[in-house]
């Protein structure tokens, strides 16, 4: 499996895990998931290990 640098948005995290941008906020703003990079604008930057780690907490928080 090839691992991407590439940081992704989080619109194209929504995306890509089918979530609303204010559950992403959520898992964030709460410290469900570690903090993101942030570009020098504020925007955070979600890495391939970040998006592993809010898929396994959403999948947690739906097995409850």
């Amino acid at each position: 499996m090839e691992v991407s640098n590439v940081k992704k948005t989080t619109g194209q995290v929504c995306r890509v895990l089918n979530i609303k941008p204010y559950k992403l906020d959520y898992l964030v703003r709460n410290r469900l998931v570690p903090e993101p990079q942030k570009t020098g604008s504020g925007h955070r930057m979600f890495s391939d290990e970040d998006i592993r780690m809010i898929k396994k907490k959403l999948l947690e928080k739906n097995m409850k």
